[in-house]
């Protein structure tokens, strides 16, 4: 019969898996690395010395993406935790979800105006598809997301390879125009952020923002396919201490390393396979992450350690929000101006200093209170109702 161990807490909680949060923490960590590192949208960093180059070469293959996989997967994950409590306990779920999101749909296109990198809109929007998408059995789930993640891309593009539609002159007259204001607004958005205001960053915010609505992005099919996976991983508690499970983490850590040292060589692909081995990479990475700190929190020698990025983890989107205002005001010309002043190591530095002054405060707050300060705010609108925030 499979062992269970009891995870680790720095406060009791219920319907609450302690390592998830944790995983959520850390993939904030990355994702703060990654910000910093293209100034929050404003361009890439100068590269100051050798060991600048390094770090962006670093950062590209080892963090970039992985950590958004992670937490778009934790998403998916937490959808099953709060579907399997709900059920537990005979609470209507679907209505409670869907006003949940709409939410968290507004708050993603308030965050929106300020950072054109916000995800929380696309996590409100494709989240609905999980309403649906759980009624298919696990199989079903992993096969669509596997899907989603890796051929998604292409089959949308197939019609158009085997049945390619003439180009007609006002075609190339359109794309032209189409790629001439894509590429005025890039220069619109640099010189805003590096040299306007607030509200030239806004207007500029503006715009692009309505070109996002108008393009499908291979972006949402890698979220909604991470999404269905973190819902199969949810329905099989495989975040549950067993031997089974330490087993799978284990193998998947190994396969997901072994796939990343054979990706490494394949760093410059032709084009045609460029997306695939960027992604195939990205997955492989997350997943050994995902892995190994898993299987260090379910050891009691290093799971002490782990917990710094619990309440970090708790409070993830108070977190991630905090981030982005932090960002802005550092690196933006309405700010402290500092895009084009810092190289990528120092800008690697000050970001983890960011996080470690919020891995502090998230510390001090959790032990105070119950939920982040948007976190709060998120359920109190859900319920309708003003949340008790303080524990005592």
């Amino acid at each position: 019969m499979a062992t269970v161990t009891a995870y680790p807490k720095i406060h009791k909680t219920t319907d609450r898996i302690d390592v998830i949060d944790v995983l959520r923490g850390f993939a904030l960590l990355g994702i703060i690395i990654v910000h910093c590192t293209f100034s929050y949208g404003a361009m890439q960093l100068p590269l100051h010395s050798r060991f600048d180059n390094i770090l962006l070469q670093l950062v590209n293959y080892l963090i970039e993406g992985k950590f958004y996989a992670i937490f778009s997967f934790i998403f998916g994950l937490s959808f099953a935790i709060q579907l399997q409590s709900a059920e537990a306990k005979k609470r209507r779920f679907t209505g409670y979800f869907i006003w949940r999101s709409l939410i968290l749909f507004v708050i993603g296109c308030l965050h929106l105006q300020f950072y054109t990198g916000d995800v929380l809109y696309k996590y409100a929007l494709l989240g609905l598809l999980l309403l649906p998408a759980n009624k298919l059995n696990n199989a079903a789930l992993i096969g669509l997301g596997v899907m989603m993640i890796f051929f998604m891309p292409y089959l949308r593009k197939l019609p158009d390879t085997i049945y390619p539609k003439q180009t007609t002159a006002a075609d190339m007259q359109a794309r032209k125009e189409y790629n001439a204001s894509k590429a005025e607004l890039a220069i619109n958005s640099y010189n805003a952020k590096t040299a306007g205001s607030l509200n030239g960053v806004l207007k500029t915010n503006r715009t692009l923002i309505a070109m996002f609505w108008r393009d499908i992005q291979d972006i949402y099919f890698l979220i909604l396919g991470l999404f269905l996976l973190g819902l199969a991983a949810g329905r099989k508690k495989l975040f549950i201490c067993t031997e089974p499970h330490r087993r799978f983490f284990t193998w998947t850590m190994i396969i997901g390393l072994t796939a990343a040292a054979v990706l490494f060589f394949l760093r410059k692909p032709p084009a045609a396979w460029a997306s695939l081995i960027t992604t195939l990479n990205q997955i492989a990475l997350a997943g050994v992450y995902v892995s190994a700190v898993t299987l260090l929190y379910w050891s009691a020698r290093v799971s002490a350690l782990l917990n710094i990025f619990s309440p970090v983890g708790k409070m993830g989107l108070t977190t991630y929000l905090l981030q982005s205002a932090f960002g802005l005001i550092f690196f933006f010309h309405f700010g402290f101006g500092m895009v084009n002043r810092l190289g990528v190591g120092q800008a690697i530095g000050v970001g983890i200093s960011f996080y470690i002054i919020q891995v502090l405060f998230a510390r001090w707050w959790m032990s105070r209170f119950r939920f982040g300060p948007v976190e709060w705010l998120w359920r109190s609108l859900t319920y309708l109702k003003i949340q008790p925030l303080r524990r005592y």
